[in-house]
């Protein structure tokens, strides 16, 4: 960074500058982190996140005080860690990041965890934000990144409980099994606006790609006489489903086993690396992929694992066209409808509709800027939100050799295991999930078991034993609710 500037404080320490702003204090900085950190903690923190703290004094403050509690601790360059040695302080608790190591975001995927974000502090030393600009970006990171883990912990919180009943009852239904081809180029229908334009293109060209469709995409293709090759689905939910009625009983449909229950059409299952999935799954050669909690990244990936030459994606938008978040028509145009009262018109619900998603939104498209995507993918009629891929043209996209739509994605692959086996495979899981509960009832640990069944009862737990107030209580309901649905399950499969 240049124009650092080390000096011996009043009372002995190392002190620092940097172009003229002191970053700390010249008289004693140790004193001066104490009295910054007593300002901002009322009671036990649970995980935080420290960004630029230069010389580390309140990186030794916090890990004195709070020996146990994760510490991660971000900095722009390490000529402060080399001079104060913070990497002698590293262990299981403590983490040190430098642009160095590779991106924020990995780093943090890392060592956060749904569970970190109860109690999670995020602190900034005021000195280095000011004497380094780019300390907001990191700031910026940091905010997309625990919105992001929000998000995750919302729906293991909401969706939990239905994506390991989707799980059972997909991993039973497993019947009619494809093979994920190889192809020249690969198309990925989202549904944004920009899709209504692309449409005419891909009518004139389907045969130059093969066509990956997201659920919310199904409605305009089917009404436009286009057929996917593959469609891609993660949701868990009833909304999926509802897309799947504009797809044709014999078209494949790419899933993990915790999206929405599905017995009419082909599938190839690859897996999230969730324990279920991996009890279920064991040995089968399964392809994994990252949970990232967006079924266009799902897709994307899918796409990379496929595609000799371009990935191209039309309808990737990130934002709205006016009032309108979807290309048209749309499957959920109806409950549109049917939502919008006499005294809100139906263009009032759109637009109530589009500033509800921008946060969701903008967490997606930061989330895409920083992945470290390979060079062969391209966006069609791109929206203004910026996203790290090249824009291919109208006449490059035509110029494209045609024998691009293939159908192998179509053809059934030989069934990894047979209907008694998968029975066989569930009642062990389950049985393991009640030898699991009685072992950790004790003291719940963060896992599939518990988020899954009662991520909300575990969240109250972890705070509960934060702050030391009403443990057994909160763990009691915990472990009555994780049982009876440990119950349900059992009853359900064991027979």
């Amino acid at each position: 960074m240049g124009q650092e500037e080390f000096f011996v404080s009043h009372v002995g320490a190392l002190s620092a500058k940097k172009a003229g702003i002191s970053l700390h204090s010249a008289y004693d900085p140790l004193k001066e982190a104490q009295r910054f950190l007593s300002s901002r903690f009322t009671d036990s923190p649970g995980t935080i996140i420290l960004i630029g703290s230069a010389l580390g004094y309140l990186d030794k403050q916090i890990l004195g005080q709070y020996p146990h509690h994760k510490l991660l601790s971000l900095h722009l360059t390490s000529i402060f860690i080399d001079k104060a040695d913070l990497h002698q302080y590293e262990s299981d608790y403590y983490h040190l990041w430098t642009p160095e190591q590779g991106l924020l975001a990995q780093f943090l995927a890392k060592h956060i965890t749904e569970m970190d974000l109860e109690g999670l502090q995020v602190l900034a030393w005021p000195s280095s934000v000011q004497a380094y600009p780019e300390y907001e970006q990191v700031i910026h990171e940091v905010t997309a990144f625990v919105k992001q883990t929000q998000g995750s912990f919302f729906s293991i919180s909401h969706f939990g409980w239905r994506w390991l009943n989707n799980a059972l009852y997909n991993f039973t239904h497993w019947d009619n099994q494809i093979t994920l081809p190889r192809a020249k180029n690969t198309l990925i229908a989202a549904s944004g606006p920009s899709l209504n334009q692309a449409v005419p293109l891909l009518q004139d060209n389907r045969d130059k790609f093969y066509l990956i469709a997201l659920p919310s995409s199904l409605h305009i293709l089917q009404y436009h006489d286009i057929q996917p090759d593959l469609t891609v689905m993660t949701d868990g939910g009833y909304y999926a489903a509802r897309h799947l009625e504009f797809l044709p009983a014999d078209s494949p449909v790419a899933m993990p086993l915790i999206a929405g229950q599905d017995a009419d059409h082909p599938h190839f299952v690859f897996s999230f690396g969730s324990y279920f999935e991996e009890r279920l799954l064991a040995n089968t050669n399964i392809l994994c992929l990252p949970w990232n909690g967006t079924v266009a990244a799902n897709a994307l990936m899918l796409a990379i694992n496929m595609t000799e030459e371009k990935i191209i994606l039309a309808g990737q938008d990130f934002c709205a066209q006016g009032v309108h978040l979807h290309a048209f028509p749309h499957s959920f145009a109806s409950i549109y409808e049917q939502n919008s009262q006499r005294l809100q018109s139906l263009l009032d619900y759109y637009e109530k509709s589009v500033w509800s998603s921008s946060g969701s939104l903008s967490i997606y498209a930061h989330w895409f800027q920083n992945f470290p995507w390979p060079e062969n993918i391209y966006r069609l009629f791109p929206s203004d939100i910026p996203l790290p891929f090249k824009e291919i043209r109208q006449k490059e996209l035509s110029s494209l050799p045609g024998g691009g739509c293939a159908r192998q994605g179509r053809t059934k692959a030989k069934a990894v295991l047979n209907k008694e086996e998968r029975l066989m495979r569930i009642r062990t899981l389950i049985e393991e999930l009640l030898q699991q509960f009685h072992q950790e009832c004790d003291d719940p640990q963060q896992g599939d078991l518990w988020l899954y069944l009662d991520a909300l009862g575990l969240y109250q737990y972890y705070k509960a034993k934060r702050l030391k107030q009403d443990i057994a209580q909160t763990k009691a309901a915990l472990c009555q609710k994780v049982y009876q649905r440990l119950e349900i399950l059992a009853q359900q499969w064991q027979h």
